[in-house]
């Protein structure tokens, strides 16, 4: 018993202390777009959450590439729409990868065909459904899958893969597009849910990915109440014919006190912590603090 305890603790003392020893932490929203593309990078480290559309998967595989990256340990492919897997399929195809990360719901496009043939073809690759308390340790990174439980065949948005990632005290909620329906869920499982080794909610982040691209379908009053971030990042287009971001959501964002970034403004976005305190670097200067009447495009 004593040597069953005393090998526990040194493993939590591992997974406490071990970004002191790491470098940096790189997380870049990358732009492409209409589409989500988030790459974190630390040390000999990489895992990729979603590549935009198909036409995209060129330039993020050169900016991976120009990360000093030639491996992938971990791709999440939130859902199966073409803004999120269209551009892995030319990453699966050109870069070695690890393990991916799948709702496990189907889609009717070619392009989801594509995307799983292209996986297929690579017999070294691990192919995992996330389901709701999957964790992966990647290095320094901690990765916690807290959605889907039970994914919705009916409906893709809610089935995204939904992921904490932390890293010291410095805390990311990855969204995909999921929506109020899955929001709720995700409140009812785990409002009450305690890290153990961090003592916080796990719904509780210093960063968040703005669900769905800023729609108004996401990012309720009561699931930003819960998750308190300080940054948010939003993936989204210029004159995007949905009208993401929506102003509800950017006001609702405003209210809370959060920054905001988005990559239709800003650009690739850069966040650079030691695990304690990070800075942000964007590709184009505005201010994320403004009202958003100040950074919508007026008609």
């Amino acid at each position: 018993m004593t040597r069953k305890v005393t090998t526990l603790f040194l493993v939590l003392l591992f997974l406490l202390v071990s970004p002191l020893f790491a470098s940096d932490l790189q997380v870049h929203f990358i732009d492409v777009g209409k589409g989500d593309s988030t790459l974190f990078h630390v040390d000999d480290y990489a895992m990729l959450i979603d590549g935009g559309t198909l036409s995209k998967g060129p330039c993020v595989l050169d900016y991976i590439g120009a990360q000093g990256i030639s491996k992938l340990d971990i791709v999440i492919a939130t859902h199966p729409h073409a803004d999120h897997i269209g551009g892995l399929i030319h990453i699966i195809d050109n870069m070695p990868v690890g393990e991916i990360l799948d709702p496990g719901v189907e889609h009717t496009s070619q392009l989801f065909e594509d995307y799983l043939d292209a996986i297929l073809a690579k017999e070294d690759i691990t192919f995992t459904e996330a389901r709701d308390g999957m964790i992966r340790q990647l290095g320094p990174l901690k990765i916690q899958i807290i959605h889907p439980a039970k994914p919705d065949p009916g409906h893709l948005n809610n089935s995204s893969i939904v992921a904490r990632v932390d890293f010291g005290d410095t805390s990311f909620l990855m969204t995909g597009d999921a929506e109020r329906e899955a929001e709720a869920e995700m409140l009812n499982r785990h409002s009450h849910s305690v890290d153990i080794l961090h003592s916080v909610d796990i719904l509780d982040v210093d960063i968040l990915k703005v669900a769905h691209h800023g729609s108004n379908t996401s990012t309720t009053k009561e699931f930003l109440t819960v998750v308190s971030p300080d940054v948010a990042v939003i993936h989204c287009g210029s004159d995007d014919r949905y009208g993401h971001p929506d102003p509800e959501t950017l006001e609702v964002l405003h209210a809370h006190g959060v920054e905001v970034y988005r990559t239709d403004i800003h650009g690739t976005i850069v966040i650079t912590t030691d695990g304690q305190t990070y800075d942000i670097n964007t590709e184009y200067e505005a201010d994320p603090r403004a009202p958003p009447a100040a950074i919508c495009k007026q008609d």
